[in-house]
């Protein structure tokens, strides 16, 4: 990759493919559209077996702003230490993440996903709501801004207008105890600030996932900032590795009642993550953040009932009355 010497690009844009030769070009399109041009885009490609890499070729012979990042040199050294797995999204992005501290001085950053479509004035109006974010703040507050997103199926006619009321989250709940229960903030509408960038690790092991470790870590060492607009067209189709299912309804209940593993298993995520959360951050926590994740992680070893009156009176509660039900009976 060149090396950008003393050339400052405002935006770096961190895409992770695997095998998405389907709808990677339409993301591509979707990116060199923007009405904010001024970023670079750095992609990180885990091993695809499809057309992806002869397509990332092809882009990054017709456009400047488009880098490969070699994928054994981006690849975190513990990663496999840690009992990841190859070919994940969680490890893609956080090796991209870390590649990135190390090697970019960018301002700003966002994450891209490889088969959705951006919205032509997503990275300005983003740009726009976190450097206000700054002025009120100060540029030394770590920052992580969020978007909705348009969820559409694969051909991108609209399933629903807000993926938040689609999946029955509430962008206003930012508190610590309520989002180590449940993440409301996705990965790709993401654009935090340098800030952030220097607090915040994604190489823990029990890290779940990292843009709930990211939520997270923001609402412990910085401030989360909601602009209330879709800038994503959020496509689902039967690749997706994290997909969009309605909430309250019938098909989303029959679908966890098929899985009950799957819900127990993100229970019990959740809280080991807290753990790790108290480890990766250990001296930079306040009191009393110190206190909510010592009570969450410790959850995995108490009994049913305690479990349920501290999730009561300690606001560690899911979002939507559907989770809360399903939360209180498989915790």
């Amino acid at each position: 990759m060149e090396t950008r010497e003393n050339k400052k690009i405002e935006v770096a844009i961190l895409m992770a493919t695997y095998n998405g030769e389907r709808f990677l070009a339409e993301q591509l399109e979707s990116l060199l559209s923007q009405t904010h041009e001024k970023f670079a885009l750095y992609v990180r490609d885990d091993g695809s077996s499809d057309r992806t890499m002869e397509i990332l070729s092809e882009y990054v012979s017709q456009d400047e702003r488009i880098h490969l990042v070699d994928p054994e040199a981006s690849k975190m050294q513990d990663a496999k230490q840690s009992g990841w797995t190859l070919h994940g999204a969680k490890e893609n992005f956080s090796c991209l993440y870390e590649w990135a501290e190390k090697n970019t001085t960018d301002s700003y950053y966002m994450f891209c996903d490889q088969d959705d479509v951006w919205l032509p004035d997503k990275i300005e109006d983003s740009l726009s709501a976190i450097t206000h974010a700054e002025e009120l703040e100060g540029e030394d507050q770590a920052i992580l801004l969020h978007t909705d997103l348009r969820v559409v199926d694969e051909n991108l006619k609209t399933i629903g207008e807000s993926y938040l009321a689609y999946r029955a989250l509430d962008p206003s709940i930012q508190d610590l105890p309520h989002l180590l229960a449940q993440n409301n903030i996705t990965g790709c509408t993401m654009m935090w600030n340098r800030a952030f960038m220097e607090k915040v690790r994604l190489t823990h092991p029990y890290m779940y996932l990292h843009d709930w470790w990211m939520s997270l870590s923001a609402a412990a060492l910085g401030r989360i900032v909601y602009l209330p607009k879709a800038t994503i067209l959020y496509r689902q189709h039967s690749g997706n590795e994290v997909g969009a299912t309605k909430v309250n309804s019938l098909s989303y209940v029959l679908a966890r009642a098929r899985d009950t593993g799957r819900i127990h298993r993100t229970i019990r995520g959740s809280m080991i993550q807290a753990e790790g959360m108290l480890e990766a951050y250990q001296g930079l926590l306040s009191e009393d953040d110190t206190k909510v994740l010592t009570t969450y992680a410790e959850l995995l070893h108490a009994g049913k009932l305690k479990k349920l009156l501290t999730i009561r009176r300690g606001h560690y509660e899911k979002q939507g009355r559907i989770q809360k039900i399903a939360q209180r009976f498989f915790i």
